[in-house]
């Protein structure tokens, strides 16, 4: 229902409040005048309206006002009939916060569709939900008004068909018919830049002069973008200007083209669009990518030399077994490697969590380790939520599903609406790990920690206090959800090693606590060598703890950073008293049942030869027993341990 005169409606307006940024949005909006004054039994569907904004839309934070000019002004010409606006916006409508400005309406004067999973068709709408009020919008009339009429040709005089003619300041558009003609019954009187554009044809701005009551001829003359061709020439910097062979080079922008590097290290592009300016990507196994941008004009390009840098990759999936004598330690080639990042969450956040000020606690996921991978650092979104958050310097920690620290970021600011990557010491994992941020009595109110609940099953949202165990974060808010981390892995593709050839490797061990001077360790290898394995006969080491293995790969032209094992916690060290002297196991072997005597007031642990535990039993009386017979057939450790000893036994399941 609008009181107005009538006239060309050029465009919309909306009021809402947004706590974050909603970049990009692909937004419709269609119009058509109807005898209707309530929308209390059905949609008018799309086909019966006409099509006025078909474009994308920034929505930025705050209490704001957005302008949605139309392409196609609309003519409200009988004002004895009301006007439907039907709008379409394709976004992430799950946060409660994010939030259009309405007033009661005192009737069913709008309805609204909406879906997580099935987006709602225009055309063909469904009942969707009654509502009794409308949105805050404006509609912006103009009553100065001239016509635009012309064509376009190409320069041998060829009519250019369906080519867009844009009003550029009013994003009023219109596209050429068959004839290479156009018509603009509805353009407010002033002076504006037109621009005539065509896929594979060079865009031609105009200044257009309208007249209020008078039509203006503005025609345009378009010729087609020449081809030309880009090449050039790729070595490395560690074969002293050898051509690097099937190197993968992608260019991309107005069209996109890839091709290969032939055995002289040659590539070529032909055909490419002139006049505009692409991204050239290349990409060869054992170097890093390189990017860079080249303008193209309208000759063919020779690029030249193209060095590429060698890339240090660290080995990665480093895993321990025992041996007949010592520790094997096995690893995967760098240039095997894939570099993931594992998603559990959709992109989009319902709420945000975070440490209040002064507070120490840990708020993140349980992360799955099915297979061993190598983690590299985290990935995580950080929302502001509100006015007074700031950015506060945090933590990420990694604990193991004993509750013991694995490894730890360096501090780090919280974010503000985006997302941060944060890198950990590169560290081989397998089971189950939590990757953990930590407020550590922030001085202020930090930024939120994203959390996503759409559709979420399995939920490894985690939280956990000083002293306390990892708990699911609906046991705090009855909802399940996930924390937006991704953590960034290195697994391994089945494909051949690079017939680049490692200088070589270099091995040593020490302690997990110690891990940050892990360049201090002494070298378990007397010389550099070349296979993705080494035995360690120096272990076990003299003291009970937990210990990684750092490996280090050399290249031609450098080194990488270390890569750490998995975690071996050791405990094979006795260190009896009097009270477990006299403790007895028996049978060992064994097959179904264990029996232990002298094991008073004792905590049973049962371990595998590469350090993970497979059980823990408590001990109240001075004899009792443990079920085996799940185990798989081998050598195990058996240790039994009080508040002031230690003994450990060697368990054989058969």
């Amino acid at each position: 229902d609008i009181e107005s005169d009538g006239g060309i409606i050029f465009g919309i307006t909306y009021d809402y409040q947004f706590v974050t940024d909603d970049p990009d949005i692909p937004v419709r909006i269609w119009m058509t005048m109807t005898d209707e004054n309530l929308l209390y039994d059905a949609w008018i569907p799309a086909t019966e309206m006409t099509l006025v904004y078909d474009g994308t839309l920034n929505f930025i934070t705050g209490n704001q006002t957005i302008y949605i000019p139309f392409q196609v002004p609309f003519n409200y010409s009988d004002t004895a009939m009301n006007i439907a606006v039907m709008v379409e916006k394709r976004s992430d409508h799950t946060n409660g916060q994010q939030a259009f400005s309405t007033y009661s309406s005192g009737g069913i004067t709008s309805r609204r569709m909406t879906s997580n999973s099935n987006p709602p068709d225009p055309d063909n709408p469904t009942s969707g939900s009654r509502i009794g009020w409308n949105p805050v919008m404006r509609l912006v009339f103009n009553h100065n008004l001239g016509t635009v009429s012309g064509t376009v040709n190409d320069p041998e005089g060829v009519p250019v068909d369906e080519a867009s003619i844009t009003i550029d300041p009013l994003n009023i558009t219109v596209l050429t018919d068959a004839s290479g003609n156009y018509e603009l019954p509805y353009v407010p009187e002033g002076n504006y830049p037109t621009t005539a554009y065509k896929y594979t044809y060079q865009a031609v701005t105009q200044d257009l002069e309208v007249t209020f009551g008078q039509n203006t001829q503005l025609d345009f003359v378009m010729g087609q973008l020449a081809l030309v061709t880009v090449s050039g020439h790729i070595t490395g910097n560690d074969i002293n200007g050898e051509p690097v062979e099937e190197a993968l080079a992608t260019l991309t922008g107005f069209a996109n083209y890839t091709t290969t590097s032939d055995a002289d290290g040659n590539f070529l592009f032909e055909n490419v669009y002139s006049q505009n300016t692409y991204s050239l990507m290349i990409e060869a196994d054992g170097y890093e990518t390189y990017i860079v941008s080249v303008p193209i004009e309208l000759s063919n390009i020779d690029l030249g030399e193209i060095i590429l840098t060698e890339a240090l990759i660290v080995p990665f999936q480093i895993v321990t077994s025992p041996a007949a004598v010592g520790m094997d330690i096995d690893w995967e080639h760098p240039s095997t490697n894939a570099g993931k990042v594992w998603t559990f969450d959709d992109g989009g956040y319902e709420n945000g969590w975070a440490g209040e000020a002064g507070e120490q606690v840990w708020i993140g996921n349980l992360v799955q380790f099915e297979e061993p991978a190598t983690i590299t650092g985290f990935d995580m979104y950080w929302a502001k939520y509100v006015e007074y958050a700031t950015r506060q310097p945090v933590f990420l920690d990694v604990f193991d599903a004993d509750n013991n620290l694995i490894v730890s970021s360096n501090e780090f600011n919280s974010g503000m609406d985006e997302w941060i990557h944060i890198s950990v010491p590169n560290i081989t994992l397998h089971g189950d790990y939590y990757a953990m941020v930590r407020w550590d009595a922030i001085p202020e109110q930090s930024s939120f920690l994203g959390w996503d609940s759409t559709n979420i099953v399995n939920e490894l949202a985690r939280y956990k206090y000083p002293g306390g165990d990892f708990a699911p974060f609906s046991n705090i808010i009855s909802k399940k959800g996930n924390m937006m981390i991704r953590p960034n892995v290195m697994t391994s593709e089945t494909i051949p090693a690079s017939s680049r050839i490692l200088t070589g490797y270099n091995i040593s061990r020490g302690k997990l606590e110690d891990i940050a001077n892990a360049a201090d360790w002494s070298l378990l290898n007397t010389e550099s060598f070349s296979e993705s394995h080494f035995n360690d006969t120096t272990w076990p080491p003299g003291e009970n703890n937990m210990y990684v293995y750092a490996v280090k790969a050399f290249f031609t032209t450098g080194e990488s950073e270390f890569s750490f094992s998995t975690v071996i916690n050791y405990l094979g060290v006795n260190s009896p008293s009097l009270d477990l002297m006299q403790t007895t196991i028996y049978p060992n072997p064994a097959s179904d049942r264990v029996f232990i005597t002298g094991c008073a007031d004792s905590d049973i642990l049962i371990f595998a030869m590469d350090g993970r535990m497979i059980s823990m039993t408590h001990a109240n009386n001075s004899s009792t027993s443990i079920d085996v017979s799940q185990l798989a057939s081998g050598t195990y450790l058996l240790v039994i341990k009080n508040a002031t000893a230690l003994k450990q036994h060697k368990l054989l399941i058969q």
